[in-house]
């Protein structure tokens, strides 16, 4: 009987420490997706004021139309 508990034991503390190098192994994940996350907002950020420099800095131009395509200075 004892030798059945110690066969337990053993079994219990590896299936413990393979939860742990699971839970481990999720946290460095989920930073790793953060961090992304963070990184493509950021990068949304730059890339919206950007094309508003852009856009401040183009000349108007008229479509083939010859209208305007900027409604403010209609």
């Amino acid at each position: 009987m004892l030798a059945r508990w110690t066969q337990d034991a053993q079994a219990l503390e590896s299936a413990r420490v393979k939860l742990a190098n699971a839970h481990a192994d999720l946290a460095k994940e989920r930073e790793r997706r953060e961090q992304a996350e963070a990184e493509a907002l950021r990068a949304g950020v730059r890339q919206d004021t950007l094309e508003q420099l852009l856009a401040q800095l183009r000349p108007d131009r008229a479509d083939s139309s010859g209208t305007n395509k900027n409604p403010a200075t209609k």
